[in-house]
């Protein structure tokens, strides 16, 4: 299995809107996708390691897909339609990773 993990670094400062990001983003990420996308995860940044000290990130989502070509199938006709929305929710730069799950 493969996972795309995208990562939206805290920032104090920065705007992120989370009901857009929950109700207007994800739905359209899964109906862009289709059934490629096996499962899709978004976790809300609570706290670093310590009490009181701030998450690394403020979003991270997980994008699971049965294997490389089920990726590459569907993701590059969407990447472009799907970073587009980004700015409806915030300006904190996207980073993105693309691994192998192994469990």
């Amino acid at each position: 299995m493969v996972r795309v993990t995208a990562f939206y670094a805290y920032d104090d400062q920065a705007r992120f809107d989370w009901d857009y990001y929950v109700n207007q983003h994800l739905p359209l990420v899964r109906n862009l996708l289709g059934g490629s996308l096996l499962r899709l995860q978004a976790e809300r940044g609570l706290q670093g390691l310590a009490a009181g000290m701030p998450p690394l990130y403020t979003a991270v989502a997980h994008m699971d897909f049965a294997s490389m070509e089920a990726l590459n199938e569907a993701l590059p006709p969407n990447v472009a339609r799907i970073a587009a929305d980004i700015a409806n929710y915030t300006a904190i730069p996207l980073q993105v990773q693309i691994g192998e799950i192994l469990d």
